[in-house]
């Protein structure tokens, strides 16, 4: 996914990582723009398929998410990112058809840099309950989720304690210019950043995305119950 992997826990040995780390690698391989193997760029060269586990479990949260948010956030960007081998020319949501697990992309392509990380953060958090440790963190650029309590998270200049969520900031300011308002077809230039707190790893990264396209740069949204 273009970035570094942390993982922290509390445990008598690293044993525990090697699931998490081998949980993200197959979300990479899943759902990369940049491996024209991965099952997202199989699926945008045949246009149609059935889903594989992890595209099913991602492409309907990113697709209900496009809804709400009314298009700021828009997983088929891959004609602007051009991430893709050859994207295709078009872009926009409203024409994927998703039924069941059969989807059909009519002429677009997704590119999930606006989701992945979250979702494979959660996933490696995921992983680790499995392997017993019940505190932890994993964090992938910025996109950050936390099981357990007490987590010191630095953003926007302020320090919060996370327990059992997750946070993403999204802006200009490490990689200029790698963002797109998918409204306009244009890349976002502004400086500042955007913050969210949610319970889930996916939706913090993609609000965050699509809250630096819509709102004053400094916002915080703030999820939490």
């Amino acid at each position: 996914m273009g970035t570094l992997v942390r993982i922290l826990f509390d445990a008598p040995d690293a044993t525990p990582a090697r699931a998490a780390f081998q949980r993200i690698a197959a979300i990479d391989r899943a759902l990369s723009d940049y491996n024209p193997q991965s099952d997202l760029n199989r699926l945008c060269q045949t246009q149609s398929a059935t889903l594989t586990a992890d595209l099913a479990r991602i492409l309907p949260q990113a697709l209900a998410l496009a809804r709400e948010t009314r298009g700021a956030y828009d997983p088929t960007l891959a004609a602007l990112t051009r991430h893709m081998p050859a994207p295709p020319a078009l872009h926009g949501y409203q024409r994927v058809t998703l039924t069941g697990r059969r989807i059909a992309l009519n002429g677009v392509c997704f590119d999930l840099g606006g989701i992945a990380k979250g979702y494979a953060a959660q996933e490696a958090l995921h992983t680790l309950r499995q392997q017993g440790i019940k505190r932890a963190l994993v964090a992938l650029s910025g996109d950050i989720c936390v099981s357990g309590k007490g987590w010191r998270v630095a953003a926007q200049g302020r320090t919060i304690t996370l327990a059992n969520a997750c946070i993403s900031t999204s802006g200009n300011d490490a990689q200029p210019g790698h963002i797109f308002d998918p409204r306009t077809g244009q890349r976002v230039t502004r400086e500042g950043q955007v913050t969210v707190i949610s319970p889930s790893g996916p939706r913090a990264d993609a609000l965050a995305t699509a809250h630096h396209v819509t709102s004053p740069a400094g916002t915080w949204i703030d999820e939490r119950r």
